[in-house]
């Protein structure tokens, strides 16, 4: 699973609990894979664990992940949490309303487009046999153009098919409540990171490390991969964010 990989020198800072539960949506999501595919198991799994983990109790906070928005830096550097604490929607932490109306609720979101490129080829070098390859692989190709995708895009069926798997889902659809309406306190912005990362310690753990970098790709900038065609499809694609957090290209 995407919210449950480890990487090295990780595992001597998880618990044993922590690592029981990550065996466990492991072994639960390769027994759903081949029956309802990646998308699907991935965000079942991630409505119905419990959201909450230590670290989210030890700061009081909750703070979205929205994918490929510097989720896992941000989790590491404010809350020690070393393999971040997963891609979870805000409306699975109003289960447990005590903790939810107590806790404060930060999360960052990305220029769509920016983030559609890193997440395209994020998750184009990930191995087949996880989560996001097998998603990738099977309904974008592992040979297809980052062009080429976009262009598919303009296919309903297709577009509501990818919109499905987590990095690709618009953002705001992290951060809505049960009623629909943004519940956050505070959103940072990927274009602004440093200085809002500032804002957020002071909200949460002023003791929190400077921020780390994980995950970063090396590519082109993400205007490069665009022509106006190509960023007529994502804006239509990705409306609710560009209107929701006033994004331009």
């Amino acid at each position: 699973m995407s919210g449950t990989s480890t990487q090295s020198g990780d595992v001597g800072r998880l618990g044993e609990n922590d690592m029981a539960k990550i065996s466990k949506y492991r072994m639960v999501s390769s027994m759903l894979i081949p029956i309802i595919g990646p998308a699907k198991s991935e965000n079942l799994i991630n409505h119905i664990k419990d959201p909450y983990s230590r670290w989210e109790d030890q700061f009081q906070c909750i703070f979205v992940h929205v994918p490929k928005a510097a989720g896992k830096a941000i989790s590491r550097s404010l809350l020690d949490a070393p393999n971040g604490t997963g891609h979870n929607k805000l409306r699975c932490y109003e289960r447990n309303r005590q903790k939810y109306d107590a806790y404060r609720k930060v999360s960052v979101v990305r220029n769509p487009w920016d983030r559609l490129v890193s997440a395209f080829f994020y998750l184009r070098s990930l191995d087949a046999r996880s989560n996001g390859g097998a998603f990738f692989r099977r309904h974008i190709g592992s040979d297809v153009e980052f062009q080429t995708f976009i262009q598919r895009l303009e296919n309903p069926d297709y577009r509501q098919t990818i919109l499905e798997w987590e990095h690709f889902t618009p953002q705001k659809r992290f951060l809505v409540r049960r009623d629909g309406q943004l519940g956050v306190d505070f959103i940072a912005r990927f274009e602004s990171l440093p200085s809002d990362f500032e804002t957020m310690k002071t909200m949460i753990n002023p003791e929190a490390s400077d921020l780390a970098r994980v995950n970063a790709s090396k590519r082109d900038s993400y205007e490069n991969y665009y022509d106006e065609s190509l960023k007529s499809i994502v804006r239509s694609a990705y409306a609710e964010d560009i209107d929701a957090f006033e994004y331009t290209f």
